[in-house]
């Protein structure tokens, strides 16, 4: 009986060096990556002129760095440029006969995550994730885009570039999976919701003369919501 328990302990005991030693290694390591994302971007608002009138679906891509600093928690971190914007109308558009009554707000940015993701034990291949934090973004650009309203008429961009703060700050949630292929490479997919932290409308921006809106209510309150629908791959 004492020969057969020796045994069972001589061959357990590599097994568990081997199982702490992948654990080991799965800690205190950067994985690195890239990902493309469809996103549903749209506009909340709050104002008496300025109002809200639907999505958009634009797209990102980007760079991204996972620290694992234990099996269960991650730092995540990288860089992206995205296309958020959304649909709105006001009282010019509306009375605007060559365009739409409708017009898209858009403004490309580039943007750095820093979120704290919880990793579940693997299973099998796979483990499963939730991760929330919070995204800086730099406006590269900001323009208005008011749809002709017929053959006859013809397409409007304007730039608002001084209507938009250049900083903008989001906060973050969202939940995916990896799956891991061969030993090098890991494929990933995420959901995640972003929305604006602050007013991305520039208060000064807005009061500048000419006024566009009311002097008694000149500056609207404008919010980002997206929906990022991500695919990419870790090594």
């Amino acid at each position: 009986m004492r020969n057969l328990i020796l045994l069972i302990g001589l061959v357990l005991m590599p097994v568990t060096y081997a199982q702490n030693s992948n654990n080991k290694a799965e800690t205190g390591k950067f994985l690195l990556g890239a990902t493309v994302s469809p996103v549903i971007s749209w506009l909340d608002t709050d104002h008496d002129d300025l109002q809200t009138d639907g999505a958009t679906i634009t797209g990102g891509f980007g760079f991204v760095a996972e620290y694992k600093s234990s099996r269960l928690f991650s730092l995540v971190s990288g860089l992206n440029f995205i296309l958020p914007g959304g649909y709105v109308f006001d009282s010019l558009s509306l009375a605007d006969q060559n365009t739409k009554n409708n017009f898209r707000m858009n403004f490309p940015s580039l943007e750095i995550p820093v979120l704290i993701r919880i990793n579940s034990l693997p299973f099998e291949k796979t483990t499963y994730y939730a991760q929330g934090g919070i995204t800086t973004a730099y406006r590269l650009a900001a323009t208005e885009f008011h749809q002709a309203s017929s053959f006859q008429t013809s397409d409007r961009r304007v730039d608002i570039t001084q209507l938009i703060n250049p900083v903008q700050l989001n906060f973050q949630i969202g939940f995916g999976a990896k799956f891991r292929v061969l030993r090098l490479f890991q494929l990933f997919a995420e959901v995640n919701y972003k929305n604006s932290i602050v007013n991305i409308a520039s208060e000064t921006g807005y009061k500048m003369t000419p006024i566009r809106y009311s002097a008694t209510n000149p500056v609207p309150d404008i919010r980002n919501g997206n929906m990022v629908f991500s695919v990419g791959v870790l090594f």
